[in-house]
């Protein structure tokens, strides 16, 4: 699906089929009724849910927001380009494993790299 045609079906130009709204649910992670159903219960644009594993990992070491956000943003970019299939939701130590692996690449702006204050393995 091209942005053009996106753009066509958000503005009402064009129908959309059910094969490709489902497509574009599955890409998007929504149930198809969040789209279908007139309701106000659906989170803002402004709203990120972040796994409980992940906010487990940023309290323990300490992560600022902006790292959680880069770290949930990489997840999903790695989820994206592997495989259109839903995988299953990562656990602690995914999330330490994946977070060991790219805390270089993840700099706060204010304090130099997001490698928080608590590290196991500093401790070991």
């Amino acid at each position: 699906m091209s942005p053009g045609f996106i753009s066509e079906v958000e503005r009402g130009l064009v129908a959309i089929s059910t094969p490709k709204l489902m497509d574009i649910c599955r890409t998007l992670e929504i149930p198809v009724s969040a789209v279908l159903e007139d309701t106000d219960d659906l989170p803002s644009a402004n709203t990120v849910a972040i796994p409980a594993a992940l906010s487990e990992l940023a309290d323990q070491y300490d992560l600022p927001h902006r790292a959680v956000l880069k770290l949930l943003q990489g997840r999903h970019s790695l989820r994206a380009r592997r495989s259109q299939d839903r995988e299953e939701e990562w656990g602690f130590n995914e999330w330490l494993r994946f977070y060991i692996q790219v805390r270089e690449y993840i700099d706060d702006d204010e304090e130099g790299p997001a490698h928080g204050s608590k590290t196991r393995e500093s401790s070991g």
